[in-house]
């Protein structure tokens, strides 16, 4: 079913297709027949092929067509057990018309392939006898038929990319020869066309494994042209979509681009090594130079020079319809993120500003209640010998100790035992009294923070016991 459906596509194409054959010389006049000549179908029935052109003297006519076909034997019941056996003419090997060059038997023609898709104008070397390397009209001299190309002047094939069950996918992939005995190369695909120029070819090789050939070509060529259907335009060299990385969706064709200069209809041009970007399905610069339709311009993959996590590069490349637009989204992105680090800036020197305001009021009262000596040590939070419940309350709350009472010669004794519980409870109390920063939730995680960092770095110092003595600090054990 499926060679049926391509049998019918080719054939529309040829019908609407019109070919321009350049041929290194003109074979068009045909020579004059012998008297003798006659048109002849012979059937070389053991290597099921035929031949249908002008013979003299068994031989075929130079200067005249010859039309080698395929046959295939048919059978028809006659009834009563009596079987007939006939041998038709199928499909056409090749044709043209036949001269002898140097001993070489050659048809200037075309030849078919089997299925159809596909059609060769050009020159071929035909036998059919392989001791002779010459092409015989008798049968029972004659082997295989051996057709070789000797040169193209015109190749066409249509061929199927993919299929599944609900649609069909082909590719047209001509070859001309031009003036200069070049040949163009023309493939094109759903999405895009490409273009380049063959400057030589190996017919041997081309009639052995003609994709294999043209794709070898292909890439060794530095200009390939790869025209897209939105008007993006990439000329320079390719790579073959099986030698993309892994995993890589790219299904517009068989080739994609590599190293060159790549045109967008939106202005940008993009100069150097491209990368497929399987996340989004398109290309991008990887080593190279940006120019952008504003006359900027931008190294490598200029993207990852902006400040970008990764979701804000995923949201670019998924929302920006264009490098300009892509650029100009992760300018805003940096932007903005600029703007947050600067008012938090602010907001962080003004807070840096209040706390050592704070500090040196907190200092200065300190020194007035307490005297220079005194005041100086409470601010930098140390315990001296000497201080009174009060200093001692402003280096470290009361409320944090469990406190007893000892009367001991006429003298009251007071023991001060570090409970880090309650310092715990307590600071998370006075959160819950305060707001802002100091506030409750800021409280609770200033608890936790302490019992991280005792759990990596080890305990805090804390006075774990102190003594006074009538209203005096007289010991302190750590």
């Amino acid at each position: 079913m499926y060679q049926n459906i391509k049998k019918i596509i080719f054939t529309i194409v040829l019908m609407f297709t019109t070919i321009s054959i350049l041929t290194a010389q003109d074979r068009s006049e045909t020579t004059s027949l012998p008297k003798k000549g006659k048109r002849k179908t012979i059937k070389y029935s053991e290597y099921q092929y035929a031949a249908s052109g002008y013979v003299s003297n068994d031989q075929f006519v130079e200067g005249q067509e010859i039309t080698f076909f395929e046959t295939k034997k048919e059978e028809t019941s006659l009834g009563y057990g009596i079987e007939l056996s006939k041998t038709k003419l199928s499909d056409t090997l090749v044709s043209g018309k036949y001269y002898v060059k140097d001993g070489v038997p050659y048809l200037d023609g075309f030849t078919n392939s089997n299925d159809r898709s596909s059609r060769i104008k050009g020159l071929f070397k035909v036998s059919n006898n392989l001791e002779r390397n010459s092409l015989i009209c008798t049968p029972s001299n004659a082997s295989k038929l051996n057709i070789n190309i000797a040169d193209i002047y015109y190749f066409e094939q249509m061929q199927m990319k993919n299929f599944n069950s609900y649609s069909a996918e082909y590719f047209t992939l001509i070859l001309r020869k031009l003036s200069d005995n070049t040949f163009s190369l023309n493939i094109k695909y759903k999405d895009l066309t490409l273009e380049t120029i063959i400057p030589f070819i190996s017919f041997q090789e081309f009639d052995s494994n003609k994709f294999e050939y043209l794709k070898s070509e292909i890439i060794k060529s530095k200009k390939i042209k790869l025209s897209y259907n939105n008007g993006d335009v990439f000329i320079g060299s390719v790579i073959h979509k099986d030698n993309l990385p892994a995993y890589s969706k790219y299904e517009y064709a068989d080739y994609a681009p590599n190293t060159g200069e790549y045109r967008y209809t939106s202005g940008e041009v993009c100069t150097g090594i491209f990368y497929y970007n399987n996340y989004n399905q398109k290309f991008y610069l990887n080593k190279g130079n940006t120019l952008f339709a504003d006359g900027s311009s931008e190294k490598d993959d200029w993207l990852t020079n902006y400040d970008l996590d990764t979701h804000e590069k995923d949201r670019i490349y998924k929302e920006g319809k264009s490098l300009t637009e892509m650029r100009n989204m992760a300018k805003s992105i940096n932007e903005d993120k600029d703007k947050k680090r600067q008012k938090s800036k602010v907001v962080s020197n003004l807070a840096t500003k209040e706390k050592l305001l704070k500090q040196q009021t907190r200092k200065k009262n300190l020194i007035a209640k307490y005297g220079d000596y005194y005041g100086n040590e409470i601010n930098r939070g140390h315990l001296i010998i000497g201080m009174t419940k009060n200093m001692i309350n402003e280096v470290w709350k009361k409320e944090y100790f469990d406190i007893s009472t000892v009367l001991r010669n006429n003298q009251i004794i007071e023991i001060w035992e570090f409970n880090k519980e309650k310092m715990q409870l307590e600071i998370i109390n006075e959160g819950k009294n305060k707001k802002g920063k100091e506030g409750g939730d800021a409280a609770f995680n200033t608890v936790l923070m302490m019992n991280l960092y005792e759990d990596q770095f080890g305990k805090i110092t804390f006075p774990k016991t102190l003594i006074l003595n009538n209203d005096k600090l007289t010991d302190i054990y750590n």
